[in-house]
């Protein structure tokens, strides 16, 4: 049965309604993927993010993984003390990660742990996120949780992509969900910032999450021809190309910006022009932008964050792999919460 009106991604966070610090983390979840900067990078539906944070009188009746069948579906559970000792509410985790694993492809539970405690006795087999562990002085809980978050639905929607190309198949197998996402670096070494800023993208990338990065002087293997193996890399890769000052008038970048347009994998452009350029480049319009001043060189996380998120919700190829299923797609992005229903 086709869901004509079922939305690209639906994310349901769920909380005990006592743990006040999880309501603050919700929040970040729906301000980052519930408005309107994801509608473009979802073909125009925008991500659902659903809360709720109340049991209902047969809270086993109305669990989301499978009533939202026709849609990929993440269920972020944010367990605290209040959520470990109450009966009820870990009955009913105990019951998602049960349809989670039945689910196989289309569903995922994410426990996020917020004391080392909580997951003793819950007796799930997911991995969790544990953002205790986390030192709020150097990131907000709320964003770090967001970036962690947008890494896993990468994964996960990368992985109902290849499902959704062989329907009649078996499901993909773990390796290709455990396979990291990667950027490619596009850059100019033509000019005094080109390389440097490459560089520190590279460390930051490497430093702050679990992406992985292509860059040339590092990544292309003695004795191979190079074009081979940058033409084999964009097409496997999100592009991720530095702006600076000489990026658009040379030759291996404009090749490689058209390559990456022929092959319709996601685009970032990081904008380091520090005086101009001759002439722009009209390959690399159309694609998100990020302001980031060359000297000195500041990394913003945005860049990541929309690395991440904009292959979960493309891949590869285009939109129309994830919905061809679901029918056309419209509306807008939307968050609402339910009250009195089960996580």
């Amino acid at each position: 049965m086709q869901h004509l009106h079922a939305p690209p991604f639906l994310i349901h966070v769920t909380w005990h309604p006592d743990c006040r610090p999880a309501t603050r983390m919700a929040e970040g979840i729906r301000g980052h993927f519930g408005t309107h900067r994801f509608r473009n990078v979802a073909g125009g539906a925008g991500i659902d993010v659903v809360f709720r944070s109340t049991l209902g009188p047969n809270p086993l009746d109305s669990l989301p993984v499978n009533r939202h069948a026709g849609c990929p579906i993440a269920v972020v559970a944010i367990i605290d003390r209040f959520f470990a000792e109450d009966p009820e509410w870990v009955r009913c985790l105990r019951e998602l990660s049960r349809r989670a694993t039945d689910e196989a492809v289309s569903a995922r539970l994410i426990p996020v742990a917020m004391a080392p405690d909580v997951l003793d006795d819950l007796q799930v087999n997911e991995q969790a996120i544990r953002c205790y562990e986390w030192d709020p002085a150097t990131e907000s809980p709320e964003k770090r949780l967001v970036r962690e978050l947008a890494y896993d639905f990468a994964r996960m929607l990368r992985h109902q992509l290849h499902f959704l190309r062989r329907p009649r198949g078996a499901a993909p197998p773990l390796d290709r969900y455990l396979e990291k996402i990667q950027i490619f670096v596009s850059y100019s070494r033509n000019d005094e910032h080109g390389k440097e800023v490459a560089a520190e993208v590279r460390r930051w990338l490497h430093r702050n999450s679990a992406l992985v990065s292509f860059l040339d002087v590092y990544d292309i293997p003695a004795g191979l021809p190079f074009h081979e193996v940058i033409e084999h890399h964009i097409g496997r890769s999100v592009f991720l190309a530095i702006r600076t000052d000489s990026y658009s008038s040379r030759e291996w970048c404009r090749r490689e910006v058209i390559e990456a347009k022929r092959r319709r994998v996601p685009m970032i452009v990081v904008d380091c022009l520090n005086v101009g350029e001759a002439r722009a480049f009209p390959y690399l319009g159309n694609v998100p932008v990020v302001r980031m001043d060359p000297v000195p060189v500041a990394m913003p996380r945005g860049v990541a964050l929309r690395a991440a998120v904009g292959y979960s919700l493309h891949g590869p190829t285009t939109r129309a792999d994830l919905t061809g299923n679901l029918g056309d797609q419209g509306g807008r992005a939307e968050s609402r919460r339910v009250p009195g229903s089960a996580p």
